[in-house]
């Protein structure tokens, strides 16, 4: 089985909370979401949800000015 690349997205917020809209379609799907923080990042990622459902986070790498999260 291949993998294939449906979307992707980005942007960047000041607010508390950031919403994207994604309908996911198909068989044997996978979702992945990724969030980067840089310049003074915070570690404060309280909650990722996908339909409403949390998702479940699969690594947090630090660096003095960035943080990266994967679910």
């Amino acid at each position: 089985m291949a993998l294939a690349l449906d979307v992707s997205a980005s942007g960047s917020a000041t607010s508390t909370s950031l919403t994207y809209p994604h309908t996911c379609t198909g068989s044997n799907l996978i979702l992945f979401v990724g969030i980067n923080f840089y310049n003074n990042a915070t570690d404060d990622i309280l909650d990722v949800t996908y339909n409403g459902v949390s998702m479940t986070q699969v690594n947090k790498v630090t660096n003095t000015n960035q943080m990266n999260y994967l679910y």
